[in-house]
């Protein structure tokens, strides 16, 4: 079994490639956001069901990109909590 320490130091490292995968996201959301705003204006007026569809898999695709954030950003908050108790 490892040590406290080494569990912190493992707690740590895995929060550090979290925080980073988190950054990504909210690249990738403001990348999504504005491929969205470019395809609005393109298609604007457009009343196609291709056009209507693809802004709602935007809107889920950024919708899932926000639950992962908040998921990821809960796992650093309670291994932090835990580290922190140890």
């Amino acid at each position: 079994m490892a040590g406290v320490e080494e569990v912190r130091a493992g707690i740590a490292q895995a929060n550090q490639e979290i925080n980073e995968a988190l950054t990504m996201l909210r690249q990738i959301q403001e990348r999504v956001d504005r491929a969205q705003a470019t395809l609005t204006n393109a298609m604007q007026g457009s009343m196609q069901p291709e056009v209507q569809q693809s802004q709602v898999m935007l809107s889920q695709g950024v919708e899932l990109v926000n639950q992962a954030y908040g998921q990821l950003s809960a796992c650093v908050t309670t291994t932090d909590g835990y580290a922190a108790r140890l």
